[in-house]
């Protein structure tokens, strides 16, 4: 069960990447072509960019976290590859740790900008916070998965979560 969400979730986290990373091009591209072609450049090019990639940074790390390929330090496994569960569950622990911080901290954030009324320089009718909720809500997928990957012991790789799913040996 819980594997089939976590797939679906990553299908649409890497269509919502794609997505993004196509208009952040075409923006950009806009952007320089309205600058030095047409000499009048698009106020909102650096602001649009910079959101789809705040945007692609939270959805990468959530499925950095669903591929377990997340940076870790391997030197304490090498060391003792005995306790290698034992430092990966602890490594899941630092990441929900860190993630749920970070959701706190930029759920504050986002909503002391809603509150404050603050507002884009080149898109003054959109209020900052709006759009920038896409990071504090990314952090809590991340925090979600890593407290679910704490609980519930998954294979290293997708594929391999694949199998285990095909065989009838998950729900």
């Amino acid at each position: 069960m819980f594997a089939k969400i976590i797939d679906r979730l990553e299908k649409v986290e890497k269509i919502i990447i794609w997505v993004l990373v196509f208009i952040s091009t075409l923006i950009s591209v806009a952007g320089v072509f309205f600058r030095y072609v047409l000499h009048n450049s698009l106020s909102f090019v650096e602001e649009v960019a910079a959101m789809c990639l705040a945007t692609m940074i939270v959805l990468g790390v959530s499925l950095a976290i669903t591929s377990q390929e997340h940076i870790r330090v391997t030197v304490l496994e090498t060391i003792f590859p005995k306790c290698k569960k034992y430092l990966g569950w602890f490594s899941m622990l630092l990441t929900f740790i860190i993630c749920a911080i970070l959701t706190v901290v930029t759920f504050q954030f986002v909503f002391g900008l809603i509150e404050a009324d603050q507002r884009l320089t080149s898109l003054p009718w959109l209020p900052l916070g709006y759009p920038l909720m896409v990071i504090p809500a990314g952090y809590l997928i991340c925090s979600l998965k890593a407290l679910l990957y704490l609980f519930i012991p998954l294979p290293k790789t997708h594929s391999e979560l694949q199998e285990i799913e095909e065989l009838g040996l998950k729900d």
